[in-house]
């Protein structure tokens, strides 16, 4: 019975997304609903069938990247005061179809808004930076240029920052700040 609730929950997800963002990249249905069958066994069983039905590494990825997700990470995600930042360094690095079935199976209403902030606003932002801003302002390129990009993109998504000249800013107080790399 939860397995059949669970699976009408999914199928209204991914009803949902198709609905809501039609110009996205498909959803692997079909994975979302074999996740959502094999979702009661334990992750060596589920490493088992992967193994067997011999996915493909991708596939095997989003499978076990769903039931390797932790309390914490649900408990958080349902938190009313969270940063958009964090919703995106939470959600981010998880396929759409992760995403889906975390939303199909959690009642959780702030877990949802924050999954559809997510989708809406957080998913497409990008930087008005570049590297070769970086290299203009005097920074030496190297491995700190990420670090930089990803303080100016959280402080973009909690909307401290939203122009260019915002950015190059941030940019310049985060150099003056620390070392990184300043000719």
């Amino acid at each position: 019975k939860k397995t059949s609730v669970f699976l009408k929950s999914i199928e209204n997800q991914i009803s949902w997304f198709k609905r809501e963002y039609p110009k996205r990249r498909k959803l692997d249905a079909w994975l979302i609903y074999f996740i959502g069958l094999i979702e009661p066994l334990n992750i060596n069983n589920i490493k088992l069938i992967c193994k067997k039905f011999a996915f493909r590494r991708g596939e095997e990825k989003r499978i076990l990247a769903y039931k390797k997700l932790k309390p914490q990470f649900i408990k958080e995600l349902s938190r009313d005061k969270i940063k958009a930042s964090r919703v995106f360094s939470f959600l981010e690095p998880l396929s759409y179809e992760v995403i889906i079935l975390i939303k199909a199976k959690f009642k959780n209403k702030k877990l949802k808004k924050h999954i559809k902030d997510f989708f809406e606003i957080y998913n497409g932002t990008h930087l008005y930076i570049s590297g070769a801003d970086l290299h203009r302002l005097g920074l030496t390129p190297g491995p700190y240029y990420q670090k930089i990009f990803r303080r100016v993109l959280n402080a973009k998504l909690d909307s401290l920052v939203k122009t260019k000249k915002e950015e190059l800013e941030l940019i310049k107080k985060i150099s003056e700040d620390k070392s990184y790399g300043a000719k």
